[in-house]
């Protein structure tokens, strides 16, 4: 039996998404209800959907309830890192599929495109504008994603990652370690060193 494949589809004539990274309305809402702030910058392709599904169209069901119980259990917020952020049809997608779970409602924003593969940076970028614009202070935050983050920046990812594969996406042992690293309640935001700044040249 051949090992099923992505179905990659021309995203050329997607309508691209205007949306702000920051959502101020949800933003504000959440610093001034005084609750802890714990995020999860979440992708979608290898983390929501599987090798078994179609490339940027398809969710799993069975990955997005394991991954709304992660983010009810921990009480945390979303930030959307995955490439979905780019296309309208798609963040609609997405939002539609988290209000199944009421998570639609725990989406504060998503992460500027710097580059291609360098989403690490992306995402220490969202966190430093939120303190400076918002002075939002973070309790702890994950990024749940397919791609290694710890090894492409290991100084400031580290013990901030959710490993997931491409063939089954988030799966139980998943949510047991996630919700684990989510309660530890360390805040390393403030642990981003100047040499990690995205002021420097690209």
């Amino acid at each position: 039996m051949s090992t099923p494949q992505f179905v990659q589809i021309d995203l050329s004539h997607i309508e691209p998404d205007s949306s702000p990274c920051f959502w101020n309305d949800a933003i504000n809402k959440l610093i001034s209800s005084g609750s802890p702030i714990r995020l999860i910058f979440l992708d979608v392709d290898g983390v929501l959907n599987t090798v078994n599904e179609t490339l940027a169209t398809s969710i799993s069901s069975e990955c997005l309830s394991r991954f709304c119980q992660l983010v009810v259990r921990t009480n945390s917020h979303i930030v959307i890192s995955s490439t979905w952020r780019k296309h309208k049809p798609f963040m609609a997608k997405l939002m539609s599929s988290l209000k199944r779970f009421d998570c639609d409602r725990r989406v504060i924003g998503k992460t500027e495109q710097i580059a291609a593969f360098e989403r690490p940076r992306e995402i220490l970028k969202w966190l430093r504008d939120a303190k400076a614009n918002y002075g939002m202070v973070v309790e702890n935050w994950l990024a749940v994603d397919d791609m290694p983050l710890e090894d492409m920046s290991p100084a400031t990812m580290g013990g901030h990652c959710c490993l997931t594969t491409i063939e089954r996406g988030f799966e139980a042992v998943h949510l047991r370690t996630a919700e684990q690293t989510m309660m530890k309640g360390r805040n390393s935001v403030t642990t981003v060193t100047p040499a990690d700044s995205d002021d420097d040249q690209e």
